[in-house]
């Protein structure tokens, strides 16, 4: 898959953005924008970053109908929510809440 590289600024600093095509399982792949600082990071690591790939080009990749992973989900596991639990609001099923007033 070919990859498309363009350069742009972002407030006024140069930046190099590269854009792909659709990934193996058709799913769309989001651009991958950085500036000079982090290009020259990247280049001074390219032998860590090339002996990454070199360990993990045969490692099966989860399709999206099995699930996110803890480390995909930030952190959490499969079905939990950041939702906070349910308070007087939400437990009351749309009546405003009482904060300790008598109701009928």
């Amino acid at each position: 898959m070919p990859i498309i590289a363009t350069e742009g600024s972002y407030n006024g600093k140069p930046t190099i953005t590269l854009l792909w095509e659709t990934g193996k399982w058709g799913e769309d792949t989001r651009p991958l924008s950085m500036g000079v600082s982090k290009c020259k990071k990247v280049l001074a690591a390219m032998d860590q970053i090339q002996a990454f790939v070199d360990r993990h080009k045969n490692d099966p990749r989860p399709t999206r109908t099995q699930g996110a992973t803890p480390s995909a989900a930030g952190g959490q596991a499969q079905g939990q929510t950041n939702a906070a639990p349910a308070g007087p609001r939400e437990a009351s099923y749309g009546r405003t809440p009482s904060y300790g007033r008598a109701t009928a």
